[in-house]
């Protein structure tokens, strides 16, 4: 039935302080309207994109940035680049678009760029609201600097002014989540989920803090519900496959890794990782060698230099477990030489100690000590404490290991601290 001319079917208003936030309120302004004229049928990923606050001085970069967001939204980082690129090239001191752009990088395994824009991003403070600046500044802590004390207190403080905001539920969950805090992890994203049931990011993460807890039924439940929501996000199949490594079921982890490889560059690149280490567990070390170096030289191909560096440095564990030991230290060092961070120092320390290197392992940990997040501080006690116990050090051992347990109470620092016990109480069962 179509209105007879003139009649007004719907009315709205919404105001905005100056030119910077008029783009956000026709956004605003948008929504209203579509409502009042009975739309419900938007997706969880465009509520989040219309309910979200940004200043732009030009309509082009507005519609080239919600371009790239969606396409962020939904997995496709490589494409939404160009989209943020040009948002920015409209409109310089879109802070908002840099942000996003950063995360995109960030996504594609690109940290250094991902910094960068992040730093380009905070210096268009001034031009953001308090909601884009909480957003940005939890993101750089998070992501560059490493500083999840800031990082929480930065979506935190963006949640308790803005309850449903999204975005910063997910954050401030994956910020927890960072800390090893699995049980406030998963109630901050719980929390997300009770405003947003469908929303694909907020489930999947969740998947992940329930796996992470060892609650693997709940972790897998979430996991099928985001696949039985058409999602092409590949991390669903992740609490899957390690579900079925949990029981012992190593064909259907292989299945659910090899699901995982049919969604794009990044589920293959994941899955490489994931059937490597499948081989590295049943001992298949030669196998398990040539599955990397297939995913590095596809990882190299897109660029993608977290995965480079992180696989580097599982192909040197499955190179020092062949006896290829030299091999194994040049791809330690290969590693390093691509990216830091604790995911490749702390492994690299360890093979270090397996191959005898003390020197090199104490040195990761000598530069780890001096780094202001507990979490480093912790690992770089942990390094020393090994070292001590290997040295038959017991006492100075046991000392290094629960200094970390007290500044990061990691599971991987109570194995060893368990170990050292064990070695310190063999020594005295000896003397007695």
């Amino acid at each position: 039935m179509r209105p007879e001319d003139g009649e007004i079917l719907s009315e709205a208003s919404v105001s905005a302080k100056n030119k910077l936030e008029v783009l956000s309120a026709v956004s605003l302004l948008a929504d209203e309207v579509r409502e009042d004229l009975g739309d419900t049928s938007k997706e969880e990923e465009e509520v989040v994109l219309t309910g979200e606050t940004f200043t732009a001085t030009s309509l082009e970069a507005m519609k080239n940035y919600t371009t790239a967001q969606e396409l962020m939204i939904s997995g496709q980082y490589e494409e939404s680049l160009a989209y943020y690129e040009a948002a920015v090239a409209e409109d310089p001191n879109f802070g908002r678009a840099l942000s996003g752009w950063a995360l995109s990088q960030y996504y594609l395994g690109r940290q250094d760029d991902a910094a960068r824009l992040w730093e380009q991003a905070l210096s268009k403070s001034a031009n953001m609201t308090p909601r884009e600046r909480y957003r940005t500044q939890g993101l750089y802590f998070l992501a560059v600097q490493g500083n999840l004390a800031k990082a929480i207190e930065s979506f935190a403080m963006l949640v308790e002014k803005y309850p449903a905001d999204s975005a910063g539920l997910n954050n401030l969950a994956v910020a927890y989540f960072s800390t090893l805090d699995f049980e406030k992890a998963q109630e901050t994203g719980r929390r997300a989920l009770d405003i947003y049931p469908t929303n694909k990011t907020s489930l999947s993460n969740f998947a992940l803090y329930a796996m992470y807890a060892g609650d693997f039924e709940s972790a897998e439940a979430r996991a099928r519900e985001l696949l039985e929501l058409g999602s092409t996000h590949y991390m669903a199949w992740l609490p899957l496959a390690i579900g079925a490594l949990a029981v012992g079921d190593v064909e259907q982890a292989t299945l659910n890794y090899e699901a995982m490889a049919e969604l794009g560059a990044r589920g293959a690149s994941l899955a490489n990782l994931g059937l490597a280490d499948i081989r590295l567990y049943r001992g298949q070390f030669s196998a398990a060698v040539d599955l990397l170096r297939s995913g590095l030289a596809d990882d190299t191909e897109s660029d993608n230099r977290e995965a480079i560096a992180t696989k580097t440095i599982v192909l040197a564990q499955a190179l020092a477990d062949l006896g290829e030991e030299e091999a194994s230290r040049q791809a330690i060092e290969d590693a390093l030489a691509v990216r830091g961070g604790l995911s490749r120092q702390v492994p690299a320390a360890l093979l270090y100690l397996q191959l005898g290197d003390v020197d090199a392992a104490t040195a990761i940990a000598a530069g780890l000590s001096e780094q202001l997040q507990p979490q480093s501080r912790a690992y770089a006690n942990m390094i020393l404490g090994i070292i001590e116990s290997q040295a038959g050090r017991h006492v100075t051992a046991l000392e290094k290991l629960q200094e970390a347990v007290a500044l990061s109470d990691f599971w991987l620092v109570r194995f060893y601290l368990g170990q050292a016990y064990l070695a310190a109480e063999a020594i005295e069962l000896t003397l007695e």
